[in-house]
């Protein structure tokens, strides 16, 4: 029976998704994507470029897509539409289509001012297309046969995904919709999301199992993610409530953006004047800075295109090894950067916001850093402040033995951490998967509309076979989230976030439909610890998430199955 129980762990990267397939009795095995018929070659990495082909808008969703390395060919192609930033695109919100209008929202803006829109919808059948190659034969899993890799993959038991903590529940969802899509799984209970520092920390413990605190600081593209574990002597008696995760959204694609404002910006502008930008608009190193940093790719991207990251990953490669650089390709003029620069104008400001976020954790699960006793290190941001890194941990963590699982070392790290979750089934956040937030909120719009107090609103869920006194849990249980919701907040995604509007065009910014819904809350306050159901935002958010679920794998009616 074992034989045919096969698991899929997916590393969903900003810039690239890895996988592992993995099986009781046969342990596992990475993938690997066919990249080049002619030659037969492979690559364990496979971009997450998508490509819709000339004519194609955001109105055609059973358009053709190009995607992985076939895309990159039409990276410079001006008729069509390329997307190389899904995971940022995902997380935003929901789509839905309006019949009346023909058309579906949000639409999203790629570019500021260029008039090129491409639908959320889009966006989303667009990552269903790049997971469709682990299907269709373009894969390789070990010895294999092409046959016997389609039977596996159309029979999977569960599909792992790697997020970060704190991505809304819309990240998840689209995800999991394009998965089920590609019909990996047949159910959505199935596809269970596990955040990326533990998938790194469970990557580890079959080679460096070490009893002790084991802090996991995973820096990916786009945030660095933090836990803390007590890890026991037998790994299988690992406690959740022993776990602690912290997300900064902040990585290695805004370390990159932060060596062209902080080292090339200043020389480059000298020289074409047309890129100044005021200084207040520049985003601050280190930080997070959304708003500004998405005006500012937007900025450079309009006069320089590709070229000032490319020169910025080139830098960063370079200062690793030497201390000075002259870039050749850049600008008109002849000047150098300086790995000490790298280090006080960008590097040292993401440390000191890393050391921030670390003590935070560390009062938190009320564990002193001499306490630490191992620290792994993992993702490929990790490559570019590497020196600086360990010499901060070296004096943060005097006790701590350092562990570097960088994709250089290992490009299935993550993937085969998360492949390795059915034999630590108990880290995962069971409640968060299947009382998700956008379910609770269906439960809620179901509930009488007389004044209940917070209490009775408990027994009216749990009368309807919601166990909310199992729901406790360190990740932040859905207890607190209830009450979230009834104290009038939404759950995250729902609608776009105000910071998220950057990336809407203009129609959709206006939307009537996030308007009306962010224009009360659901409950209205009767007094002390008294609410009654708003009827008028009920009908709305009725109306709203019905749009958002005609045609879709999922549905809200029902708790996700925990299958694993």
């Amino acid at each position: 029976m074992a034989k045919n129980i096969w698991y899929l762990g997916l590393d969903l990267g900003n810039e690239g998704l890895t996988a592992v397939l993995s099986n009781p009795e046969r342990g596992d095995i990475p993938l690997s994507w066919l990249y080049s018929e002619q030659e037969k070659k492979y690559a364990v990495r496979f971009p997450m470029n998508v490509y819709c082909g000339p004519g194609v808008g955001a109105n055609s969703p059973s358009s053709p897509f190009v995607v992985g390395i076939e895309a990159l060919k039409f990276a410079q192609q001006k008729t069509g539409i390329f997307l190389d930033d899904l995971k940022s695109l995902l997380k935003i919100t929901l789509p839905y289509y309006l019949p009346e209008q023909h058309q579906w929202q949000p639409q999203l803006q790629l570019q500021p001012g260029e008039g090129t829109s491409v639908s959320l919808y889009l966006v989303q059948r667009g990552l269903q297309a790049l997971l469709t190659t682990l299907t269709t034969g373009e894969v390789r899993v070990g010895n294999y046969s092409a046959e016997a890799v389609k039977e596996i993959m159309t029979d999977l038991q569960g599909v792992f995904v790697s997020c970060p903590a704190i991505w809304s529940e819309a990240y998840r969802f689209n995800v999991r919709e394009a998965i089920l899509g590609a019909k990996l799984v047949k159910e959505p209970g199935r596809v269970i999301f596990l955040e990326d520092a533990i998938a790194s920390c469970l990557g580890s413990l079959s080679t460096h199992q070490k009893a002790g605190i084991t802090l996991v600081i995973h820096i990916s593209s786009l945030t660095t993610e933090f836990a803390l574990l007590r890890v026991p002597e037998e790994l299988t008696a690992l406690d959740p409530t022993d776990i602690w995760v912290s997300t900064y959204p902040y990585g290695g694609k805004g370390l990159d953006e932060d060596i062209f404002w902080q080292l090339l910006y200043p020389h480059l502008v000298k020289e074409q004047e047309s890129l100044f930008l005021e200084a207040e608009n520049i985003p601050q190193p280190g930080q997070p800075d959304q708003e500004h940093r998405y005006l500012g790719r937007v900025h450079f991207q309009k006069y320089l295109g590709k070229s000032a990251l490319q020169a910025a990953q080139l830098v960063k490669h370079i200062l690793q090894k030497q201390n000075h650089f002259t870039p050749k390709k850049l600008g008109n003029g002849t000047w150098t950067v300086k790995r000490k620069n790298l280090e006080y104008r960008v590097t040292n400001p993401f440390i000191e916001a890393l050391n921030q976020e670390l003590n935070h954790l560390l009062s938190q699960a009320g564990i002193s850093g001499s306490g630490v006793t191992q620290v792994i290190l993992s993702g490929g941001g990790t490559l570019a402040i590497l020196p600086s890194l360990k010499t901060w941990l070296r004096q943060k963590l005097m006790n701590a033995e350092l562990i570097e699982l960088t994709p250089d070392h290992n490009p299935y790290h993550l993937a085969k951490g998360l492949a390795s979750l059915p034999q630590f089934s108990q880290v995962f956040n069971r409640s968060r998967h299947q009382y998700n937030d956008y379910f609770l909120l269906c439960e809620l719009l179901n509930l009488s509309e007389e004044v209940l107090t917070f209490e009775e609103i408990l027994q009216q869920l749990e009368q309807r076979g919601i166990n909310t006194r199992a729901c406790h849990d360190p990740y932040g249980g859905v207890r607190s989230r209830i009450q979230a919701l009834i104290t009038g907040e939404f759950p995250p995604g729902l609608v776009p976030d105000p910071s998220a509007h950057i990336w809407l065009t203009q129609e959709s910014q206006n939307n009537l439909i996030y308007q009306e819904i962010m224009a009360s809350p659901l409950f209205t306050p009767e007094g002390k610890n008294r609410y009654r159901l708003n009827c008028q935002q009920k009908d709305r958010l009725c109306n709203y998430l019905n749009l958002i679920l005609v045609g879709t794998w999922q549905n809200l009616a029902e708790p996700l199955n925990v299958q694993i």
